[in-house]
């Protein structure tokens, strides 16, 4: 078995599916709060969920005892 092939598992995956569901509600719950206008909600929403993402960056999480934001971590 390859080890892309272990990737692709449902197990290895369950994080990652986990993550867009919750920006992506992240960027849908600041629309909401925005009182976007129905006519513009489609053009915006792509900067919405870039903003959820860039946001979600900024989270502070501990690793091996050292806290920092996960940009930081990813570095």
């Amino acid at each position: 078995m390859s080890i892309l092939h272990e990737r692709a598992t449902p197990q290895q995956n369950y994080l990652a599916e986990l993550k867009i569901h919750l920006v992506r509600n992240k960027g849908r719950a600041a629309m909401g709060r925005a009182n976007v206008p129905m006519k513009y909600i489609y053009r915006i929403f792509v900067l919405f969920m870039e903003a959820a993402m860039l946001l979600d960056g900024l989270v502070v999480v501990e690793v091996d005892g050292e806290k920092k934001t996960r940009i930081e971590h990813f570095r």
